[in-house]
């Protein structure tokens, strides 16, 4: 059997009654250094400098804004205007943390993404894996 080189860009449906949420069906090479850039730019527009170190949260986002490429159905409806929000990072980023769609989209992307994704305890930042070293919220220390 033959592997292809490249990913397939057909886009995976996740769906939660009415509403569905349309994701990469994988990370290819140019969407995991977005995600990647995404993380280290969140960190220096925090005032990181040398090893950076990302959240949870961060990286999440920069998953569902990089993964999230559309979406249905009437919770995606302005309740004002009646029409479609358009899906854009700006979108993703307003959605309700707890829009049972939007939980099961965000669990997809980190299941077909498993191999991909950075070890949080193996990155430092210029490393040839990584620029960031992910961290858990609790391990982040703040100076006063």
């Amino acid at each position: 059997m033959t592997v292809s080189a490249f990913v397939d860009t057909t886009r995976l449906a996740v769906t939660d009654g009415e509403n569905t949420i349309y994701i990469k069906p994988r990370m290819d090479y140019g969407t995991w250094c977005r995600v990647r850039d995404t993380l280290a730019r969140m960190a220096i527009a925090n005032g990181q400098v040398g090893e950076l170190h990302v959240t949870t949260g961060s990286q999440e986002l920069a998953l569902a804004v990089h993964n999230v490429i559309g979406w249905d159905g009437p919770a995606f409806v302005d309740p004002m205007t009646k029409r479609a929000v358009p899906c854009t990072p700006e979108n993703i980023e307003r959605l309700e943390r707890m829009l049972p769609v939007f939980i099961k989209a965000r669990e997809k992307i980190n299941e077909v993404n498993t191999d991909a994704m950075p070890d949080p305890n193996a990155l430092t930042a210029g490393s040839q894996s990584s620029m960031v070293r992910l961290v858990r919220p609790a391990e982040v220390t703040t100076s006063t």
